[in-house]
């Protein structure tokens, strides 16, 4: 690979090892084809927080700067190859990927990938059947929807960060919000401790131009279109949730309650969370899958001087039915794909929406049609930063002391940061055996 360039073309011989390792039925489909060497890859490497996709296109690293595929930077042989589709079939290697929308100042997770689960599916599926598409979201390398529990507003604190890793003034770190762009300034600068990269391999043109009698190909084509519809769960789930709304609405209208419209779409949401069919948080733990958490935290502690609190990290994952990790969503820190919390009532508050999804949720399990289906496994609960004068909403002070997620052995003289403003109207979703679909 050349100096200047952070991509190569290779063939599948080059990179069946990895990909085995990460999508084994992936890769005996592709054995079973035994490609030949004209069916070129490209191995592309991206940095923390780089946009693999943005807007709608293709991004990829050449002479350290991101540039988008119609770039002249690229040969046009390479715009042929991939340029197929408006985003070429991808595979990560080793780190995972957000799809992700920019909708005003909100950043909504619509889906998390591991290393071995495609992306461009649609795009690609697309193509094949001669269809066109026009996506609009955005995949980053590593995680998009990242932040610490503690804040990390102090003035003389960010200084310090700022001088070390030549990050610019401008770059206000205001909210929970404001976090990955501090931490993408920080990983990619040469005086960042940890070494960061993710691999992603993108299939070219010819891997979708073979004769459809050929039974080996189909395989893979009937492969890609096979995980395509799984990640069109996600839109298909919500207009399942149509057909079953009908007896929410049943339900709580014999209690005389008249959730709004806002109210609605966070419970849809919830529900969506809760089957594995939207992403929420949960703390990332010591995987540097998502960013390179190690050095991130490093910084935090010794840079930052983050002196009460542990620098815990919490990341967006949809739930997985090999993993019981509990996982969180929080009304100040809201990911929902519809509805807008600009939508609310003025007279509402946190507390007040934490107390109505409470009432809701509790009388949606009182049906015992609803809490054996949808509900069935799942348990809510309800955390505030503030104490409940009704005690319907407990304190966040709990969190940590029943989620052993929470517990990092790197940070046993910090204290858990029970104060975050993620935990103002915060629903914990806990799946106990057999909680997934």
């Amino acid at each position: 690979m050349s100096n200047s360039r952070s991509y190569e073309e290779v063939c599948w011989e080059d990179v069946r090892d990895k990909v085995r390792t990460v999508n084994p039925e992936l890769a005996a489909i592709i054995d079973r084809i035994s490609p030949d060497k004209s069916h070129k890859l490209l191995k592309a490497t991206y940095k923390f927080g780089d946009l693999i996709v943005n807007n709608g296109v293709l991004q990829i690293r050449h002479d350290d700067k991101i540039h988008p595929i119609t770039s002249s930077v690229f040969s046009q042989k390479l715009k042929e190859n991939l340029l197929f589709s408006r985003i070429p079939l991808a595979l990560p290697l080793n780190k995972t990927s957000e799809v992700f929308v920019a909708e005003n100042e909100r950043i909504i997770p619509l889906i998390v990938f591991k290393p071995g689960m495609m992306f461009g599916t649609f795009e690609t599926t697309d193509f094949v059947f001669g269809l066109r598409s026009n996506p609009v979201w955005n995949v980053s390398a590593g995680s998009r929807s990242i932040f610490s529990l503690p804040k990390l507003s102090d003035s003389a604190c960010l200084n310090r960060l700022q001088a070390l890793f030549s990050i610019s003034k401008n770059n206000k770190v205001q909210s929970l919000a404001d976090h990955w762009e501090l931490f993408r300034a920080m990983a990619n600068n040469e005086n960042f401790t940890q070494k960061w990269e993710s691999e992603v391999i993108f299939f070219t043109k010819k891997w979708f131009q073979q004769q459809k009698s050929d039974p080996k190909w189909n395989e893979f084509i009937l492969y890609m279109c096979g995980q395509s519809w799984k990640q069109s769960r996600l839109f298909l789930s919500k207009d399942e949730f149509a057909i079953d709304w009908q007896n929410f609405i049943r339900t709580l209208t014999s209690r005389r309650l008249q959730p709004t419209p806002y109210m609605v779409d966070t419970l849809r949401h919830l529900f969506l969370i809760s089957i594995g069919e939207a992403p929420a948080f949960k703390p990332v733990g010591d995987s540097n899958l998502s960013a390179p958490i190690e050095g991130l935290q490093k910084a935090i502690r010794e840079v930052y001087e983050l002196k009460k609190y542990a620098p815990i990290l919490m990341h967006a994952v949809t739930h997985d039915k090999h993993d019981d990790s509990n996982l969180y969503y929080s009304l100040a820190y809201p990911t929902l794909l519809e509805g807008s919390p600009d939508s609310k009532t003025n007279s509402s508050t946190i507390m007040l929406d934490t107390r109505n999804l409470k009432l809701i949720i509790d009388t949606l399990f009182g049906n015992k049609e609803i809490s054996e289906s949808i509900l069935s496994n799942r348990n809510f609960d309800y955390f505030h930063i503030e104490e409940d004068m009704y005690k319907e909403v407990r304190s966040s002070k709990f969190i940590q002391k029943e989620d052993p997620n929470f517990s990092l052995d790197s940070f046993k003289d910090l204290e858990f940061c029970s104060t975050s403003p993620f935990w103002r109207g915060c629903i914990r979703i806990q799946f106990t055996k057999g909680g997934t679909k």
